[in-house]
Order: C-alpha cells, then structure tokens, then sequence
C-alpha cells in the first residue's frame, strides 16, 4: 500500500483536452507507475471526444468512480494471503543461524518498486519459531486483541522470535544469495494485521 500512495502522490497529472483526466485514466496512468493488476476496470469505458465544459454529469461520475476505483485498486494488492505469511513468517524450531538458508530456501525477496525495479534481497524478515500455526491463526480471535487505530491486533501469548537483518555486502549481493545476521528474542507479542480471521501481514513484536 505505501508504494501505492507514493504512485499516488508522484504522478503527473493527466489532463484530456485541457482538464483533468477521468478515473479510469488516473489508474491506467498508476497501473504503468505501480505495475498493479487493474484488469478488472475492463468494464469501464470512456471516449476522451465525448468530454466536455458542459458534462457536469460526467465530472461527477468521474469524481465519485476516482474514489471508489483508487479505493479498490488499494484494497486488492494490500497484505498478503494467509499461506503467504506462513512461509515468510513461521518455522517450527527456527535459530538465528538459519536466517540465510531459510530465506533462501523459501525464496523470500523484496519485490520490484519504482526506486528499484529488480527483484532484491529483503532488509528485514521476521520469523515466529512455532509448530502451531492454530495459535498465531488465533490472533485475529480470542488469541488476540486490537492494538492501535490502524487495524492492527496483537497476541495475548508471547512467541519467540528470530529477527533476520540483511548484512551488506559489496557488490550487493542479489537473491539467493543474500547473507542475514540473526536474532533470537524470546517471549514476543506478535502485531499483525488479519482479513478473514487470519493474519496477512506481519507488523512487528514488543
């Protein structure tokens, strides 16, 4: 999401006959910045000919289908899905000295932005050492509680961790081959953020 805001704010404006562009043309224009998959807008059409002083109408629709259209585009590449978080953050028995083989392994990487257009090795990963996966499921029920105001929620039981922080290499090193230095913490209350009762993104431990 916060790649999709900075798109947001980075673009040029579009302008169709010398005024602001419609929805469609705001995303299509985000779909080249932000790579997103917008496909599902296939059934909106506009013919910038048809666009007018005098379509206030059509200003309106196009003001109101912004909004519902940005707000969609966000809401289906936010978070991960549940098995995705799985294999980026839980490993039964997991030490600080396996960081570079499990990421490896699990083909753990930072995904192309707009600073850096190329598949690159992931800064920071966290890793819950458990062989319950019912019991970090459960944060997002009776297992867990809300934490802030962003939609957040944290556990009620504590979790040891590892922390994998990327060691810098020169030349940067490239996936697989991405070195980590790990962390082990214990008793660590787990943040994330869930969607259909599971968690999808991993927000950090306190």
């Amino acid at each position: 999401m916060e790649m999709i805001f900075s798109c947001l704010f980075q673009r040029q404006p579009l302008s169709v006959g010398g005024y602001q562009s419609s929805a469609l043309l705001h995303l299509l224009h985000l779909q080249t910045l932000c790579s997103l998959d917008l496909t599902f807008l296939h059934f909106w059409t506009f013919v910038p000919e048809t666009f007018s002083t005098n379509s206030a109408i059509n200003m309106k629709i196009s003001i109101f289908a912004d909004v519902l259209l940005i707000s969609a585009a966000l809401i289906s590449v936010d978070g991960q899905s549940w098995t995705q978080f799985l294999n980026k953050h839980i490993k039964d028995w997991m030490t600080a000295g396996q960081c570079s083989t499990v990421i490896a392994a699990r083909r753990i990487v930072q995904p192309p932005t707009q600073v850096n257009p190329r598949i690159s090795c992931k800064t920071f990963n966290t890793f819950i050492s458990t062989d319950d996966v019912n019991a970090v499921r459960a944060i997002c029920g009776r297992g867990g509680m809300p934490h802030g105001n962003n939609g957040m929620r944290i556990s009620t039981a504590s979790f040891p961790v590892v922390d994998c922080n990327l060691v810098f290499q020169n030349p940067p090193a490239v996936p697989p081959h991405c070195q980590y230095k790990g962390v082990a913490r214990n008793n660590r209350r787990i943040i994330v953020r869930c969607e259909n009762g599971e968690p999808v993104h991993f927000h950090g431990s306190q």
